[in-house]
């Protein structure tokens, strides 16, 4: 009787294992990242924003992610933006035939910036709203989501990035997901920054090791603008 209870919870524990290897989550994957804030004056800009995200560090992709936009800056720590953004999700960690997801979204957004010190914060509170192809079927979602931002400098080049962005569905107004991140960040030259950070990325009933690698760069469009 013991030898049989001993051989049942080992198969379970391999099932369990191969549960979790099968959705990715003993990998450490990969999210490689391009933003840009380009400004028409001092009000407006325009955002931009590339993601490439795959299940393993540089191999197994997971999503594909484009955004643009504008923003409106009322004063110098209150903004508010409007994006659209496209995404080409491959839900499933092994290869498959089922086709990708695609999704259409709109984002609005309000952000709130201050300083204390040295220490930069951010806080932004948005809403998507997601038209979700699975090709299988269609459906629509909507959900709030709130980040807090702080950044810290360390020298001249070198400072340090943390945040923490909780995401709740409003159909139901259930938890959707949270993302705690954390990078250090290196300024290569004036407007343009380098950071290589870690996030874990946690649902319901799994969560991801991310690697992060992104470059942001901000350029000023008004100033040709003014030369003209």
């Amino acid at each position: 009787m013991k030898n049989y209870l001993l051989i049942s919870i080992i198969i379970l524990g391999i099932s369990f294992q191969g549960l979790s290897q099968n959705n990715g989550e003993t990998e450490l994957g990969s999210w490689y990242m391009y933003s840009g804030s380009h400004k028409l004056s001092n009000k407006w800009n325009l955002k931009s924003l590339m993601q490439v995200r795959t299940y393993e560090t540089t191999s197994d992709f997971n999503i594909f992610f484009a955004m643009a936009g504008g923003s409106y800056r009322f004063n110098k720590n209150l903004s508010t933006s409007i994006n659209y953004g496209f995404a080409k999700w491959d839900r499933s960690f092994l290869e498959n035939d089922n086709p990708d997801t695609i999704e259409h979204r709109i984002n609005e957004s309000l952000g709130l910036s201050s300083r204390s010190g040295d220490f930069a914060f951010l806080n932004r509170i948005g809403l998507d709203h997601r038209f979700i192809d699975n090709f299988y079927n269609y459906e629509t979602q909507h959900r709030i989501r709130y980040k807090l931002n702080v950044k810290h400098p360390i020298s001249k080049t070198l400072y340090v990035s943390v945040f923490d962005e909780v995401f709740y569905n409003l159909d139901q107004f259930q938890f959707q997901q949270n993302r705690l991140y954390g990078a250090l960040g290196i300024r290569i030259v004036e407007n343009y920054n380098f950071e290589l950070g870690y996030m874990k990325w946690s649902f319901k009933t799994r969560s991801y090791n991310r690697l992060q690698i992104g470059i942001s760069i901000r350029t000023d469009w008004s100033k040709k603008e003014a030369r003209s």
